[in-house]
């Protein structure tokens, strides 16, 4: 899993170039993308650069036309899934450090 922290006023397009850039560093990783999945945040010129830099698809999910309320939506179940598994380990969690600090030995 690759995270990268940008200021609020960079665009996801420009942070997820930034993001990808640095995966393409590692020869080992990007050799296994198959596929990126992608909300609508990242459409426009994110789905070229990927093409052709790194030669592989960024396919983008969004919401269905007139869609109310909420719905599940293909592939980002997903990472949201893989989120609530990494915080249900106390040693992943990023509170659980606060709290060991507060426990008297």
């Amino acid at each position: 899993m690759l995270a990268k922290v940008t200021p609020a006023n960079v665009q996801d397009v420009h942070a997820g170039k930034q993001v990808l850039s640095d995966l393409a560093q590692n020869p080992a990783l990007i050799g296994r993308l198959q596929k990126i999945f992608a909300d609508g945040g990242y459409r426009g010129e994110l789905v070229e650069w990927v093409s052709t830099q790194l030669h592989t698809v960024l396919e983008i999910v969004l919401k269905v036309d007139g869609q109310k309320g909420f719905q599940v939506l293909p592939k980002r179940w997903v990472v949201e899934r893989t989120f609530a598994w990494i915080s249900r380990y106390r040693r992943l969690a990023r509170t659980m450090s606060v709290w060991l600090l507060r426990v008297k030995p």
